[in-house]
């Protein structure tokens, strides 16, 4: 699934179209669909505060089945 709960450091993501997803979808770096690099992963946290000055912040809630929900913030950098 190429949904931003995947997401990794070093992976590309651009803006979703989908009504079904999270809002970011992770896309090859090479493409020219990529918008933004994933710079950092924080798992456990919604604090945007994690990411540098200059880089934009997304929350993800990664829902579970038979777990509590945990959250992630995704430090995005600009590709363009």
């Amino acid at each position: 699934m190429n949904d931003a709960g995947n997401a990794e450091a070093g992976d590309c993501v651009k803006k979703s179209s989908s009504a079904l997803d999270d809002g970011l979808e992770v896309v090859d770096c090479g493409g020219g669909d990529a918008q933004y690099k994933v710079s950092q992963v924080h798992n456990g946290t919604s604090d945007t505060s994690v990411c540098s000055a200059g880089e934009d912040a997304y929350v993800k809630t990664v829902h579970r089945r038979r777990r509590a929900d945990t959250a992630m913030v995704l430090c995005l950098t600009p590709t363009k």
